[in-house]
């Protein structure tokens, strides 16, 4: 089954990743969805807030990697690199731009591993919570690229520079309680719940007024969130054109089959 984006609508919404076989790994076709649901969602008089998980025991585990290979094997080093920079991170980012830019409260419930992407767009959101076993990452680098979707940002504004720091040049996995990124933990039995209880929370206010704190966080943000975009574009752009990195590529699909 190939990837897709799972929304259940209501007052709040839950849309969940869904890639069997490939931890929720997103593809341009999910992320384009993703996207147009938020975009519904704030045009939607009715939506209160919305909530992203992913299915089974998986977050996100960011771009489908194996997918990308398929495209440097099938068109080339030139065409693929095109297509990368011009239509696969661009869809990453135009997602993570409607996260961030829905005047909706957005609630990331992570129950399970959220790497590079999959991180980023949870750290998008409003408020994230998390199951403490939960496994997380900016694991770009290990492909020699950037985060793609302001991981950059995110983990500067939440953690200590220097952990930051090392997060995102080592490439690291750890447990979301060791890291202690995410505002709360909760069990996974009842990770939704929790995660509705906090929307309701969050809601109380009249959607005019709530839009107009969405404006005033954007504002506080000064712009970075986007000059990061930009910088991430620009920068993998000339990494996927180097034979390190591409045999950063086929290195990890080879640990991954292995």
């Amino acid at each position: 089954m190939s990837a897709r984006l799972l929304v259940d609508w209501g007052e709040i919404p839950v849309l969940t990743f869904s890639n069997p076989g490939k931890a929720n790994s997103v593809t341009p076709e999910l992320v384009t969805d993703m996207a147009r649901a938020f975009r519904q969602a704030e045009n939607d008089a009715a939506v209160r807030a919305l909530i992203l998980t992913g299915e089974d025991r998986f977050f996100c585990a960011g771009a489908d990697i194996e997918g990308m290979q398929e495209i440097f094997d099938q068109r080339g080093i030139d065409a693929a690199v095109d297509y990368m920079v011009d239509v696969w991170m661009p869809s990453v980012q135009r997602a993570a731009l409607a996260i961030r830019n829905c005047s909706k409260v957005t609630i990331a419930a992570v129950n399970g591993p959220a790497t590079a992407g999959g991180l980023d767009f949870a750290l998008a959101c409003d408020y994230t919570i998390s199951v403490p076993e939960a496994k997380v990452g900016e694991s770009y680098v290990n492909l020699g690229l950037l985060p793609v979707a302001a991981g950059v940002d995110h983990l500067l504004q939440r953690l200590k520079p220097g952990v930051a720091r090392r997060l995102l040049l080592g490439g690291r996995v750890v447990t979301a309680e060791e890291l202690d990124i995410f505002d709360e933990t909760a069990e996974r039995a009842g990770l939704l719940d929790r995660a509705r209880e906090v929307a309701d929370e969050m809601t109380g206010a009249p959607q005019a007024t709530r839009a107009q704190y969405a404006k005033a966080f954007a504002l506080a943000a000064d712009g970075r969130f986007e000059r990061q975009l930009a910088h991430a574009l620009h920068a993998n752009a000339m990494a996927l054109r180097d034979p390190d990195v591409r045999e950063r590529f086929a290195a990890v699909l080879r640990s991954r089959r292995g």
